[in-house]
């Protein structure tokens, strides 16, 4: 359930806004891009989601400019964006995790809470590796995103990938089929998600999903390990679309800012030009302990 700050008693105006939870995952790539968003884009902290679900834990100084602030973090903070904006967006920004055996309820409890909030559409971001070094074998380069609907969103369009240029997850099962000279259709439904590795909430959350026939939609990139700063700038201008506009053309046409949701037309073109946008010429706000991290390796 929600709890708004302490010394405020009215609950923001969730109905309509996209909900947009970052996932524990490899690179840690879903936290930076959401922490990009908050500092540089206005986002303001309401309150607090709160579940005996969720692991306790605090941190110091997540979102902090400066060292040593001394402001705590807890594990589930709620941000929304300014009404004044048309792409609004809801940050559940989970930062502990669920404990062993909850993770049913706590997809259940979140389900009930998306519906009864009138959320217009949930977006669960990931990263995982690929023991084959699939599609990017270095932080340097920038990531493709990739997508994965819910059963709901999907029923609705089968066309979805198609339509929005983005390049379903798990696409080379099928490849593999066909290199096989196999017809046959997959042994199970949603064998893609398997496909994840250090991909924290991500499967349990779409699984959740679609039992209580939630409009969710899963991206996620691939990263080698390590701090990914490129895979989070990227999802940091990824969220700055605005990701369910309406087609502006004739059936299955999407205006040209939708086309662009999996490959990214940037204005960097390295990694390390994100570097040098964020830690060398200070262009944008980050915290304070990211450049710890930078100067450490």
């Amino acid at each position: 359930m929600f709890v708004p700050l302490f010394g405020t008693t009215t609950n923001p105006a969730f109905s309509g806004s996209t909900l947009v939870i970052p996932c524990h995952s490899a690179g840690m790539s879903p936290f930076i891009g959401l922490d990009l968003y908050i500092l540089n884009e206005g986002m303001q902290k309401v309150g607090y989601y709160k579940s005996e679900t969720i692991a306790p834990g605090v941190s110091n100084d997540g979102l902090s400019l400066t060292a040593e602030e001394g402001v705590l973090t807890l594990p589930a903070e709620i941000f929304v964006s300014p009404q004044s904006v048309s792409n609004r967006l809801t940050f559940m920004v989970l930062r502990s995790g669920i404990l062993g055996g909850q993770m049913r309820k706590f997809g259940d409890e979140l389900s009930a809470f998306i519906k009864s909030n009138g959320f217009s559409n949930v977006i669960v971001l990931t990263s995982t590796m690929s023991p084959v070094s699939r599609e990017r074998n270095t932080n340097r380069l920038i990531p493709e995103i990739f997508g994965y609907v819910s059963n709901s969103i999907f029923q609705d369009n089968p066309k979805y990938y198609e339509a929005y240029g983005i390049r379903k997850f798990g696409y080379w099962l099928k490849e593999n089929l066909a290199q096989e000279g196999l017809t046959h259709q997959k042994k199970k439904n949603h064998l893609e998600l398997d496909e994840l590795m250090g991909a924290g909430l991500a499967k349990g959350l779409i699984k959740a999903f679609n039992k209580k026939a939630v409009n969710a939609s899963l991206f996620v990139i691939f990263t080698p390990g390590g701090i990914d700063f490129v895979g989070g700038y990227a999802y940091y201008q990824f969220l700055k679309n605005n990701l369910f506009e309406a087609p502006s053309g004739g059936a299955g046409e999407v205006s040209q800012l939708a086309r662009q949701l999996g490959t990214l037309k940037l204005a960097e073109k390295t990694g390390e030009e994100i570097h040098e946008k964020i830690f060398i010429k200070g262009e944008l706000k980050a915290p304070a302990y990211w450049k710890q991290i930078v100067n450490y390796f």
